[in-house]
Parts: structure tokens; sequence; C-alpha cells
């Protein structure tokens, strides 16, 4: 315990060094551009031969960051801004030797720059606080692209209301584009300085290009942006809309080869509404009201045979868009909301003799959810969310009829937060996650990060606390108390550059009421090395390679688990090809604590190695391909593993584009848990187990608002167990009578067809086909296509379903 008191004083004294620098610091920008006020506005016709176009300043001179870093664009750029009481205009004149060469692949929107296109950004960081910024794309298409750009990455989902047109010329392409003040957020001051961005992108040369230079080796964007000057009298607008929807959906579950079950039509209807309200010149509300998810993109099941969850992607918009600050520390997963109940299987344990389960929801119902957020003039940020999901009920079938359990209780969540940015890239937030429900039960986690950098943004020091705290009925007896904490310190800029730290995870941290942890009761030291080079020798325009070591224990009691050394390299061609590989090895024998799922008991394994590589061609190509591998294993044990990943795409024409991926992966004489004995402890099956994942992609675009995109994925595991033993006290294996079969073959098989039409402005028509089916079984199959055949005898459920919204603004009606 004194030990890590006086690793914490440590931190603490670093961190007052580096905050000392970071508050003193003042890099200036290197570019800066006026804007114009006009009192008319431009037309938006992808011309610029208005005469107020050429009263504004001119932004050129752009600076390659990819293929070459810090040579001067191979084309060049000129753009102007305008701005009026109601919107900012920016107008771009891109200038191409080779107007013919211009790439114009169509795409849906929001794809950011994945297409084969040439694209424009503008971007705003209207706090000049150098970490945040609005980004407003276009392509030479006509395809529009927003995000919000933050310290967590970025957020393409967030989804803004602008214009553009763009119309292709004799000496390049033109670009114009209106941003209302509306799309933004700002303080209410006489004149802004905002940081501002412009970033080209050439597809043909995969050139990328900006405005202010943005050095592939410093870290960050925002904080390369050049500024935007004299913004003067502009004021934040009454920010209100709404956006009501009505879906119809059409079920059929159909019960394959399975006489047991009956074919069965569903038809349902809804209704509802998404609300944004400007509560202040800076904060935002948004609220939906009867929310419908049924058009999310199905989750990418997995047969999973180890101690921890399966983490799934946030497919619903409402949980995705804008909420950057809400996932600043990692402890909020917002797939909690309308998960799985926290006592579901009391529904199986409250079965009777003679009793039969006629359901138990796999999902809790979402009854309403809001989040208001926003940042300051002293660029602090601000965050409050909460949802409200309805009691979940599993019914059972008895003697005496049907009787109801409990598999959830109404329940509320709420998330606070709080971010403050400094200069030099430099921050410190807290976040607080709650979840109470109406039976007594309460989950909390406290959590606060920081990261210190030096007036140059070189040197840093980052680091993050949290404690979590539980109830089974508050009130009743004290806390279930837990605490995290990591830190890391070294050099983020440069050639070179290196971190090293801690992690430690306490035996009863757990945030997963609201947050996301495979396994607490860890203690982790690491550090990791990189050089990188950005300029072109030979036949490469970059590389760069890196090696990492961390030793693993338990932290209570204090057990070692492992030690890693990780290698990896990359390397850039001149064609624009990828290609790179790694070697990893677990040098000595390694303990894992999970694996038996009893608490404290270890599983002993020796020691392993695995290599690999990946090879990406240049997507500006009709055909490209991604290729990853992967071999590995564990030599005492006579274990060996392949991974292969294949995927081809290929470009019919500008409309139509077609990608395959595959995934191959193989595992002879694996050893992992498959069930307890009679006296509860843990037997390990020796096993093969054979997994082949398809992902079919058909996107086919119409025009630059319609599109219909196409998702077929099969994934199919087949594991089959050789040998059964028993887990002995020090960790190893030991003979066991036990011979019960234990073999699966599990499939899984959706198709996601989307239909998606923006008729109008923030307006949209979708027409949505969804096909599911889960099959498993104990007796696997050998032959592909045998299996693929069984598996679409299995009970299936489709439905086809209509979606329509409508966007309502209140400025819109109001300059009418």
């Amino acid at each position: 315990m004194l030990a890590e008191i006086s690793t914490f004083r440590f931190i603490l004294t670093l961190a007052g060094l580096f905050l000392a620098a970071a508050l003193h610091a003042n890099t200036p920008k290197v570019k800066a551009v006026g804007a114009a006020r006009t009192a008319e506005s431009p037309v938006m016709d992808g011309r610029l031969d208005e005469a107020i176009w050429r009263r504004a300043p001119v932004a050129t001179d752009f600076v390659q960051t990819q293929p070459v870093n810090g040579a001067p664009a191979s084309q060049k750029s000129e753009v102007r801004v305008l701005y009026n009481d109601q919107s900012v205009f920016i107008g771009a004149m891109l200038y191409d030797t080779a107007p013919d060469s211009i790439l114009q692949q169509l795409s849906k929107r929001d794809v950011g720059d994945r297409a084969n296109t040439d694209y424009f950004s503008v971007m705003f960081d209207t706090y000049d606080d150098d970490q945040n910024a609005f980004n407003f794309s276009v392509s030479a298409a006509g395809v529009q692209t927003d995000s919000r750009v933050s310290q967590v990455g970025e957020d393409v989902v967030w989804d803004a209301v602008w214009r553009s047109e763009v119309r292709i010329v004799d000496n390049g392409w033109i670009v114009e584009m209106e941003i209302p003040y509306s799309a933004l957020r700002f303080s209410k001051k006489p004149i802004q300085d905002w940081g501002m961005q412009f970033q080209r992108i050439i597809r043909r040369n995969r050139e990328t290009t900006y405005w202010n230079f943005v050095d592939r080796a410093v870290e960050g964007v925002v904080n390369q942006f050049g500024s935007l000057q004299g913004l003067e009298g502009i004021e934040p607008p009454v920010r209100l809309a709404l956006t009501p929807y009505i879906s119809a959906y059409a079920q059929r579950f159909s019960p394959g080869n399975d006489a047991s079950l009956t074919g069965e039509t569903d038809f349902s209807f809804a209704a509802g509404a998404d609300l944004k309200l400007g509560i202040s010149e800076a904060f935002t509300l948004d609220m939906t009201l009867v929310p419908d998810f049924g058009q999310v993109v199905a989750d990418n099941q997995v047969l999973n045979l180890s101690p921890f969850e399966v983490r799934f992607q946030e497919n619903r918009q409402f949980f995705t868009e804008g909420t950057e600050l809400f996932n600043i520390a990692g402890v909020f997963y917002s797939r909690r909301i309308g998960g799985t109940p926290r006592n579901r299987s009391a529904a199986f344990d409250s079965l009777r003799t003679g009793d039969s389960l006629v359901s138990n929801p796999s999902t809790t119902r979402l009854l309403n959810a809001f989040k208001i957020s926003g940042r300051t003039k002293g660029k602090t940020g601000l965050g409050v969310f909460n949802a409200v999901t309805a009691p979940s009920r599993a019914v059972i079938a008895g003697e005496e009829g049907n009787r109801e359990v409990v598999t959830q209780a109404l329940t509320n969540y709420s998330v606070l937060v709080a971010d403050q940015s400094f200069a030099a890239n430099s921050y410190a937030s807290f976040i607080n996650t709650n979840r109470i429900e109406a039976d007594g039960f309460m989950g909390n986690v406290s959590a606060a990060r920081f990261k210190l950098a030096d007036n140059t943004n070189t040197w840093f020091i980052q680091g993050e606390l949290a404690s979590s705290q539980r109830w089974q009925k508050v009130n009743r007896g004290d806390p279930e108390l837990g605490y995290k904490y990591w830190y890391r310190l070294g050099k983020s800029s440069g050639n070179f550059i290196f971190n090293l730290g801690q992690n430690v995870e306490s035996a009863q941290y757990n945030p997963n009421d609201m947050g996301f942890l495979m396994a607490p009761n860890e203690f982790t030291d690491f550090a990791r090395a990189e050089y990188n080079l950005y300029r072109p020798i030979w036949k490469f325009l970059a590389f760069g390679n890196s090696v990492e070591l961390r030793h693993n224990s338990l932290y209570a009691p204090r057990r070692y688990a492992n030690v890693s050394v990780n290698y990896r390299n990359w390397f850039q061609l001149k064609t624009f090809d990828f290609f790179g590989t790694w070697f990893n090895a677990e040098p000595f024998d390694n303990f894992d604590f999970f694996e038996s799922r009893v608490i404290g008991r270890a599983f002993a394994r020796p020691a392993a190695w695995s290599t690999g590589g990946f090879f990406s061609s240049n997507y500006a190509r009709r055909f490209a391909l991604d290729f990853e591998w992967e071999f590995g294993g564990r030599p005492e044990w006579r274990q060996n593993w392949r991974n292969f990943r294949f995927s081809p795409r290929f470009r019919f024409n500008d409309k139509l584009q077609v990608v395959l991926d595959n995934y191959f992966n193989t595992v002879d004489n694996d050893k992992g848990f498959v069930t307890f004995d009679d006296d509860g402890n843990s037997l390990i099956g020796t096993r093969n187990r054979n997994d082949l994942e398809s992902i079919l992609n058909v996107d086919y675009t119409f025009t630059n608002r319609i599109a219909l995109s196409f998702r077929a994925r099969h994934y199919w595991s087949r594991v089959t167990y050789r040998n059964i033993e028993l887990l002995g006290r020090e960790g190893y294996l030991e003979n066991t009578p036990y011979d019960q079969e234990h073999d699966i073959n599990f499939n899984v098989f959706n198709i996601d067809c989307v239909f998606q039409w923006r008729y109008a402005p923030g307006s949209d028509l979708f027409i949505v086909w969804k096909n599911n089916i889960l099959e498993s079984g104990d007796t696997p199959i050998n032959g592909y296509f045998q299996n693929l055949g069984n598996t679409f005898t299995s009970p299936q459920t489709n439905s086809l379903s209509i979606r329509l919204l409508y966007w309502l603004d209140f400025a819109r009606f109001q300059r009418k």
C-alpha cells in the first residue's frame, strides 16, 4: 500500500509540473485569414463568379501530409470565406491540371474519405481550444459528410443540415458551401476568432493536403489548425428542430425443418420524434420520444468460448451521435441501455418441475432518453445524459397458470461529465455514471482523467483514476467498492516516440452496470517505443517500427500472470500500397486467472509465439485487395493456430462497388474451459476449432442523395473436443473420468438491405429488409455447403420495414 501511495504522489508531482507548462503554453497559429461580411447570400450553384467572392481574402499554399509529409501540394487551391447573420459561406477553387482525371465515385452520405473520389473539407474549432472541431466535407460527386472531432476520435454519425454544390470546370473543380450557425456551437462574443482548417484530397495521387500544415510526426490534428479571424456581430441562433417519424413493420417467422414450431406473421406500426433544442448559446438538448431502433444493422454474433463478454458495436443513432463528451473515460457503454436484463437468469432459476418458459425478453425496452451537452466560452465541456427503461418480465407457464418473474425493474441511467481543455493539447475531465433500479439496486462509477503536455506538445503525462460502488439494496449494508488507476508518460511527437506506465484494477472494481470491462483484478506494467519516418526513401514513402513490453500480474493476491513482447512494422510504398509484419512472444509459462471461472484459480499455459502480417493495395485502383495472416503456437502442447483475412473489392463504376470480407481461423489442440464437475472444479477440454466468416457488401448509389446497400454475413464455428481434463489447484491439468460430449456446430446468417433517400434537408425515407438465422447444434458438419444448406433450413425471421423522417427547423420558418 505504501508503494502505491508513493507512486500516486509521483504521478501528482509530474502532473503539477506539466500543468504549469501547459497553462503557460502559447503556441501561435501558423496561418490566419479573415472573412468578408456580406449583406447578400451567394447563390449555391457551384460558381464563384459573383462580385462578393472577390472581396474575401484568399487562403492558399496548401501543404501535403500524404504522401510526402511537408511537401507543397501538387495542385493549387484557393479558398475564400464569407459570412452574414445566419451562415458562414465557403468558396473553394480547386485547380487541377487534368480535370478529366478528377475521381467522382458516388457513395452514401457520411462515408468520410473512404470512397474513390476527390474531397474538400472545412473544419471549425469554434472555441479555439485545439481539441474539438466541426467537420464539413463534400466529394467531387457532391456527396456530403459531416462529423465532430474530439479527444476520443471522430464522430461520423453526427448529422447536421447544410448546403453544398460542386461543379467540374475546365481548370479543376469548384465547391460552394453554406453552413448555418445552427449547425455550429460557439460562444457569444462581439468578435469571434475560430480555429479553422481546409483539407483537400486528390484521390488519384492519394494526396492529402491542408491549408495549415498537419505534420504526421506531431500528435493531434485540431491543434494544428490555422485561424479564421474577425467574425463580427454574429450571434448563436435559436436552435429548435423536431424530426418526427412514422414506421411500419411486417415480420415473418419461418420454422424451417423444425416441426415443433409454426410460422407466424406480425404487423406493427410506430411513431415518435427526435428533438434538438438549443437551451443556451452553446448547450443543446437532444431527446428521443418513443424511440424505434428496429432498422439498425444486426450485431456480429459469434461463438464465445472465452470467460469474457463480447463487446458489440453501438448502431443506434441516438447513442452514437454527439456522444463524444460521454465517452471520455471509457466508463459509458451505451449498449447497457436497452440491453440484456440484469437478472435474466432468474427466469431459469424460478422454473419448477413441470414448468415451461413462455417468454424471457433478451432486451429491455427504452422508454425515453435525453442528453444535454455543450462547451462554454471558457473551454469547459459539460454534459448530462439520462435514459429510462421499462421493467422486464419473463412469463412462466405452470400447473396454476402463468406467472411472471421480474428480470429487471424499472431502471434509470444517468451520466454527468465535465471536461476542461488547456493549451498544448492538454485537458482534465471528470465523469460519473449511475444506474439505479426500482428494486433498490444501484451501481455508480466516478472517473477523473487528465493529459498534460509541454508547450511544444512533445512531452506528456496522462492518467486516470476511477472508483466503482455497487449496492444490491441501497441503504442496506456497505457497498461493494473498487478502484482503478492508470498512467503513462513519455514523448508523443517526432520521429521517435515512447511511453511507459502502469495500469491497476482492484478485484472489486466493476464499472459494468453502465461501462465495459472484460476483467478486473489486474496489475500491468508496460513500455512502448516507436520510430516512424515520414519522408520518401528508396521505394518507400514512409515506414515505422514499434516494440512493446508488458508484465501482467493478478492484483490481489499479487501473483505473476505473464510477460509479453511485441514487435510491429509498417511500410507505405510509392505505389500507395501498404504492408507490414509483426511478431509476438510470451517467452515464459503464463497463468490465466480467468479461464477457470473460479476466483483465484489459475490455469497454467506454456510459452507461446505468433507472427503475422498484412497487405493493403491502393484503393484508387478498380480492383483492390486486403490480406492479413497469422501463425502461432504453444510448442509444448503441440498447439498451433492459423488466421487469414482475404478481402477483395471491385469498383464496377462510379455507382456500384462490391466488397467481400473472408475470415478463416483454425486452432489445433486448443485448451479451454468446458464446464464444472459435481464438486465445482473446472474441467478443461482439448479441442480443435474452425471459424469461417464471410461478409458480402454491395453498394449501389443512384445519386448523391439516393443509395442502396446490401450486407449479407455468414459466420460458422465448429468445435470438436478430443479430451477433457481436471484443472488442479496448482493450475495444471489432471486426468478425470468425465466423458460427456460438448461438440458445437454454430451458425449465424444475417441480411441487412437498406434503401435510403434523403428527399429533403435532414429528411430521409428508409426501406429495410432484414433476415436473421441463428442455429446451434451439437453435431459438427464437415462440408461447408452441407452446413450452409442446413443453416438455411433452420428457423429464421424476415422483416420488411418502412421509416419516414421529416426535419422541421424553427429557424427556417422564422426566416420566412
